[in-house]
């Protein structure tokens, strides 16, 4: 997960000017703005050089989380293979007929219709493709709000 650099600077207990110039010494070059982002690596590099601390917790809970994630998809993997016959669901899946191909409707140019379409600060992400796809069919779109 990237840090920005104002934060890194924080929890460093370093300036800026020192980061950026340690940074730039090692290979790294990187803005002096204080929303740049910087990505784990570095932030474990600087950790490992400013505080080691912090460089140790840092790798112990990144191990950890490898550990768990690790852990969990075994459990998975344990709990598919105890429960899931693999062997029956291809033979199924190899007696399956192939479906016939379709082809979609034809949206006919009609006038009468129209669609209310949530929009407001809890309901505000739609493709726009889709929307003027609804109105180039014929479409009247009714935008309204189910907050107000």
């Amino acid at each position: 997960m990237a840090i920005k650099l104002i934060k890194a600077c924080k929890e460093l207990n370093i300036g800026m000017a020192t980061l950026t110039a340690w940074c730039e010494k090692n290979g790294h070059a990187i803005e002096s703005d204080p929303n740049v982002r910087i990505d784990d690596d570095l932030y474990l590099m600087l950790a490992k050089e400013f505080n080691k601390d912090m460089a140790v917790k840092i790798e112990a809970d990144r191990l950890a989380a490898e550990r768990q994630a690790r852990e969990e998809a075994d459990k998975a993997a344990a709990e598919a293979a105890g429960t899931l016959d693999i062997e029956a669901i291809l033979r199924i899946a190899s007696r399956a007929v192939a479906l016939p191909e379709t082809k979609p409707l034809p949206l006919g140019k009609r006038t009468d219709y129209r669609l209310g379409v949530a929009l407001d600060e809890a309901f505000h992400f739609y493709y726009q493709a889709n929307l003027d796809a609804l109105q180039s069919a014929g479409m009247e779109l009714v935008f309204f709000s189910p907050l107000r």
